[in-house]
């Protein structure tokens, strides 16, 4: 066989891989509790953003939450470049012993792409985020195709590069009777009982 027909053979191989042949990139995460004395330091689980070809497997699991009780679950990240990172307890700025929503802008930038029934939509309010069980658990697992969430990111934020890790993922919510200080600040119209973080994870690559 010739050159040519080698470099011909060799294209149409890789093309006819299977997708799960193909190269992937992960990214990967423990979730810590913020807020710890809400959840009494058990809020934890994992996060895994799995890109294979042009899919993105996200998976979220999670324990030690309040039980069934839908929470919101998110990626937070910066419009202009800053390396969003999970706020520490002293990001209290009003000392008022929560680190409320408004709080974390500071250290991971603002909520980006809902993690529910269909995270492109970028639809923040919805009923679809995942509902623990009985045991304070929820397992969420969720295709999307990457370039319609690209897009859909470039499209909404100006965000040209989808940089998955320079982002975090927030889990948040306690019980509508939480008792909170008037204090903790949240999105206007939305009762911060809905927002308050109470897990965050810190986003890393790994090349497959």
């Amino acid at each position: 066989m010739g050159k040519t027909g080698l470099i011909a053979s060799t294209v149409l191989l890789a093309a006819a891989l299977p997708l799960t042949a193909q190269s992937a990139t992960s990214y990967e995460a423990e979730l810590q509790p913020v807020n710890s004395k809400v959840t009494d330091g058990k809020a934890a689980g994992k996060v895994s953003f799995e890109r294979t070809g042009n899919q993105l497997q996200i998976t979220v699991t999670t324990k030690g939450l309040e039980p069934k009780l839908m929470h919101l679950q998110h990626l937070h990240g910066s419009r202009d470049g800053m390396e969003a990172r999970c706020t520490p307890e002293s990001g209290d700025a009003n000392d008022d012993e929560f680190v409320d929503l408004i709080e974390t802008h500071r250290y991971s930038g603002v909520t980006l792409i809902p993690l529910h029934d269909d995270p492109p939509s970028l639809e923040i309010k919805t009923d679809t985020y995942p509902t623990s069980d009985a045991d304070g658990a929820y397992t969420y697992e969720q295709t999307v195709d990457w370039d319609e969430l690209s897009e859909a990111v470039a499209d909404e934020y100006d965000l040209d590069d989808l940089d998955l890790d320079r982002m975090v993922v927030y889990v948040h919510g306690v019980p509508d009777d939480f008792e909170l200080p008037d204090s903790v600040a949240s999105l206007p119209g939305v009762p911060a009982q809905v927002t308050l973080p109470i897990a965050c994870a810190e986003l890393e690559a790994s090349e497959e």
